[in-house]
């Protein structure tokens, strides 16, 4: 019948699904090394823009290509945020030692720079994915394009840390994490930086 006609809404949103199951799978493989985490974030917001685009691609073939291709800088730029978060929490470590009148000043500020460091992490990649330009270049486009789309960016922020916050209440979830952790919350990224994207892109 038309329930499973091969054009039916039923099935396009499953094999949308599948298609997001096993992107997050292979996104998570690629970040367990940890030095190849940049490069795989990348690639996974190359394949979720198509996605949310309903552009043509095959999932396996278009993240190896994008991985290949930005391999250098995306690690380049994950090696970067790292060394930033061990800073961070090295920093907060040493500051909680302190006397509460110097502490809570301090972790206020580390606060927002933590705030400042996520929002980039929520667009160094998937600008990665999409513009060519240098590592500082997309690092700094991710800064700004974070503040122009400041509303879309406090969306992103909640959005993206759901996954966290939800396995660290309901370890029960962690299955589903598994399989959409990553690509879950990208899809609702992607779908609101596509928008912006556009006004970046340049016109044919």
């Amino acid at each position: 019948g038309k329930l499973f006609n091969l054009d039916s809404p039923i099935l396009k949103v499953l094999g949308t699904l599948a298609d997001m199951c096993l992107l997050n799978i292979m996104t998570l493989l690629g970040c367990l090394p940890i030095i190849t985490a940049g490069a795989s974030l990348t690639a996974m917001h190359y394949v979720m823009l198509k996605i949310v685009r309903n552009e043509e691609g095959y999932i396996w073939k278009d993240f190896w290509k994008s991985f290949k291709e930005n391999f250098r800088q995306g690690t380049c730029i994950g090696l970067i945020l790292l060394a930033f978060v061990v800073f961070f929490l090295v920093d907060c470590y040493i500051f909680k030692s302190l006397v509460e009148e110097i502490s809570l000043p301090l972790l206020a500020i580390a606060g927002a720079f933590a705030l400042f460091l996520y929002m980039i992490y929520l667009y160094v990649f998937p600008l990665l994915s999409h513009f060519h330009n240098t590592v500082l270049g997309t690092i700094k486009n991710a800064f700004f394009v974070g503040i122009m789309a400041f509303p879309q960016t406090v969306l992103m922020m909640i959005v993206s840390a759901l996954p966290l916050v939800l396995v660290y209440q309901y370890t029960q979830i962690l299955p589903l994490v598994l399989m959409f952790g990553f690509t879950g919350p990208a899809c609702f990224c992607a779908w609101l930086y596509s928008k912006i994207f556009k006004r970046l892109e340049p016109k044919a």
